[in-house]
């Protein structure tokens, strides 16, 4: 009898996992007939990106500053007391549809007489690193106008100071920096930066 209700229990545990799977079966398939696929297909078109510096979209290129001297002002073609002139750098975004920010940095300089100066927007700047804290800006991604012409004018007035002992101590300087500089030098790094989107 033992035996026997032994069975009868195994056999009823087992119908009752029976229903139970079937039942979570059953749950399961009911289940997923609430779910539908759809499937879709995504794109992104990718902002141009174009920054060129006076046409070029890689090297600036090399340049003197005779070459970009007021012929009258030059001493047998080189620069010297008395000379001036300027040169234009083109920052042209005008083919990239994002914001662009833009810095002209110096490196490399070499042998620059000390009473050479630039000028930038009608104010006298004494140093490069100067020059580079105003040569700096943003053209916005929707900028009616995305060139911006950086004109930078120098000079090496012939007499330099405010009363006779200064002019005289700068005619000295310029002689001896005149019998010692043989060329002045420096390069020009211009970085074309995508502003955030705003």
């Amino acid at each position: 009898m033992k035996l026997r209700n032994k069975k009868i229990k195994k056999a009823m545990s087992m119908v009752g996992l029976i229903i139970l799977i079937l039942m979570s079966f059953i749950a399961i398939n009911t289940f997923s007939k609430y779910i539908s696929e759809v499937d879709g297909h995504t794109k992104g078109s990718v902002a141009k990106w174009k920054f060129r510096v006076n046409g070029a979209e890689d090297c600036l290129g090399t340049f003197t500053l005779s070459q970009t001297a007021s012929p009258e002002t030059l001493v047998d073609e080189k620069i010297a007391p008395g000379t001036s002139g300027g040169f234009d750098i083109i920052i042209d975004a005008s083919e990239s549809e994002t914001g662009v920010g833009y810095k002209v940095e110096f490196d490399n300089e070499a042998s620059k007489p000390t009473n050479l100066k630039f000028m930038y927007n009608g104010v006298m700047i004494e140093t490069l690193e100067g020059l580079e804290n105003v040569l700096k800006g943003e053209i916005a991604a929707n900028d009616p106008e995305k060139i911006k012409v950086l004109t930078i004018g120098w000079v090496w007035d012939f007499e330099t100071g405010s009363n006779q002992s200064q002019i005289n101590s700068s005619d000295m300087t310029d002689t001896s920096e005149g019998e010692l500089i043989q060329n002045y030098t420096f390069d020009i790094v211009i970085s074309g930066t995508q502003l955030m989107p705003v």
